[in-house]
């Protein structure tokens, strides 16, 4: 059952729908299975999100050579900034944060955040000190990549 939630999930299927669309499945299939509550579903999905801030922060502790992209965009009046990694050809998403403005500042400040936000998963789960962390981390950080534009220099 927490395989199909999961499947579930990672098709984008809202939390609120995920109980409903589980028992219709086993209907069909004539599967006897209890019903989930949706607090159960959002359990869930809030415990894959912790495994996947543990792996990437993992990958920041443990790889060296990383290259940090991030580019922001204004969709529908909300400015949204997109902070990323890329380590021998993989790809990790860190962050997807709507942001005040487009400054420098707004985008320093997030990946400062983002940075600190993972030291403190790794320094909570592996019990290494958080200053350990976050001083590895960046040192493990060796470029970054965005488009041309004078703010995102000034916030590199």
């Amino acid at each position: 059952m927490r395989l199909m939630v999961y499947s579930c999930l990672e098709a984008n299927t809202p939390t609120s729908q995920v109980s409903a669309l589980l028992t219709n499945i086993c209907k069909l299939l004539d599967v006897n299975a209890d019903t989930i509550a949706r607090s159960t579903v959002e359990a869930m999905a809030l415990e894959l999100g912790i495994w996947s801030d543990v792996f990437v922060a993992k990958v920041l502790m443990t790889r060296q050579n990383i290259t940090l992209g991030f580019d922001a965009t204004t969709q529908e009046g909300s400015h949204v900034n997109s902070i990323h990694i890329t380590v021998d050809g993989q790809c990790y998403l860190l962050s997807l944060e709507q942001l005040p403005g487009g400054t420098a500042v707004d985008y320093s400040g997030h990946i400062i955040r983002t940075i600190n936000h993972f030291a403190k998963v790794f320094s909570q789960f592996f019990d290494v000190p958080i200053e350990t962390c976050v001083e590895k981390m960046r040192s493990n950080i060796s470029c970054f990549m965005s488009d041309r534009a004078i703010v995102n220099q000034a916030a590199v």
